[in-house]
């Protein structure tokens, strides 16, 4: 894989790579220019303060001020034909408050210009940096570059979380994430992150497939939260990712949310066996939620599980798989191999299926870790069926979410709930009209 990764890298990208070469050359010998007069912390021999003096007299700019400040530059945006020099010096400007900050987290404000930010990210390194969070801020192709040549500089070398979520541009954003995946493979390797969501970005199977060469290249080891939600993900990107998981470059990986794609019975079967490979046994969390899976992808996911190569998995998600799927994942509890499980969510589990869990899994003690068992859109009679079975074990917590659908039913129910209401089964209570 880590000769595909170069190979790839040499191919696809030497052209931006030549170019990124030169301007990288270009802005040093600029920064050498500004900085001839003072540090990158102090800005000039005044300090902090700006002064020069000690003790009294001395203005202190509060963090506070400086955000304040940070934030009335970012809300402007800048004509394309303003004098270099003055852009120049308001990049300094900006990279002067930027790098007292540990955190910047933008998701909350109004737009802002993330070219003007990552052009003072390009100025020099933040060594305090640990959290980025533009989540919607993102809105082009050159504000995507931006940010992604000040990291391929290595001027974020302690950023653990990044979110650049819901870019605005494109109906299928590969331009977005290929910056991005250039940016982490390149020049400088980014072993501090351990978060990267890219959360409805649309970025398909081909933004993945980047993106996977990248987990495959080793430059992203410490990688522990994976958040690749609603991106129209398909077969052939699981696939690619797959074959990351495989390669054992994202060991501590603790976290895969890849709900809201349409990864399909194909895709669930490829991530399958990467989970059973051994080569992400830290996994804690997996969420395939609304993926198109059935019986074929549910049956590989539980021999991943039963294969005991995911023994710290402890929250599989919500599952809405078919029927013949939901009995496989039953069945694969009482392996013994996934005892570790904290949370289950089913979404439409039939009567029969539910019975079986609760007797066949839960009395056993098939799942001792289990704190929180939750069945969705139930009607009565499968609820009263689960209680029944599950009312010998006082040990466990299940929250019922039921479809009232009518009176009779819910008195018939009343008498049996009210057994165990105070003891380890919760309802939820919808209604449906008659």
């Amino acid at each position: 894989m880590g000769r595909l990764l170069s190979d790839v890298l040499a191919s696809g990208f030497k052209e931006e790579i030549e170019a990124l070469a030169k301007a990288r050359s270009e802005e040093e010998r600029l920064r050498k220019r500004k900085r001839a007069g003072g540090d990158g912390d102090g800005g000039g021999t005044g300090g902090e303060g700006g002064g020069g003096g000690r003790g009294r007299g001395r203005n202190v700019i509060t963090l506070e001020d400086r955000m304040k400040e940070i934030n009335r530059i970012l809300q402007v945006n800048y004509e394309s034909d303003e004098d270099d020099d003055d852009l120049e010096e308001l990049y300094q400007d900006l990279y002067q408050h930027l790098v007292h900050f540990p955190v910047l987290d933008f998701t909350n404000k109004e737009s802002i210009n993330v070219f003007t930010l990552g052009m003072a990210l390009q100025i020099g390194p933040l060594a305090k940096l640990e959290i980025l969070e533009l989540g919607m801020q993102v809105g082009s192709e050159e504000e995507m570059e931006s940010l992604a040549d000040a990291i391929d500089m290595g001027h974020l070398p302690s950023l653990k979380f990044l979110n650049v979520s819901e870019i605005q541009f494109d109906d299928c954003d590969q331009v977005g994430v290929k910056a991005l995946s250039r940016a982490l493979s390149t020049g400088f390797n980014f072993l501090s992150l351990e978060q990267l969501h890219l959360v409805e970005n649309d970025i398909c199977d081909e933004g993945i497939r980047v993106l996977s060469l990248v987990l495959a290249g080793g430059s992203v080891a410490s990688l522990k939260h994976l958040n690749l939600r609603y991106n129209h993900i398909g077969p052939e990107g699981a696939k690619h990712l797959a074959l990351a998981l495989e390669s054992g470059r994202v060991p501590r990986l603790l976290e895969l949310e890849l709900s809201r794609n349409c990864i399909g019975d194909e895709g669930a079967e490829a991530l399958s066996r990467a989970f059973a490979s051994g080569k992400v046994r830290g996994l804690d969390t997996l969420g395939l939620w609304m993926n198109d899976i059935e019986a074929k992808g549910a049956t590989a996911l539980a021999r991943a599980l039963e294969s005991g190569n995911l023994p710290a998995l402890t929250d599989l998600g919500i599952l809405d798989f078919d029927d013949d799927g939901t009995k496989a994942i039953v069945r694969c509890f009482s392996s013994g191999h996934v005892r570790s499980l904290e949370k289950v969510h089913f979404e439409h589990i039939e009567k029969q299926t539910a019975i079986d869990l609760a007797k066949s899994v839960l009395e056993p003690g098939q799942l001792p870790n289990l704190q929180e068992l939750r069945l969705t859109y139930m009607d009565l009679e499968t609820v009263e069926a689960f209680i029944l079975a599950y009312e010998n074990n006082g040990s466990l917590i299940a929250e019922l979410q039921v479809d009232w659908d009518s009176a009779p039913q819910v008195q018939r129910l009343e008498d049996r709930f009210n057994q165990v209401r105070d003891r380890n089964i919760r309802l939820t209570q919808t209604f449906t009209a008659p």
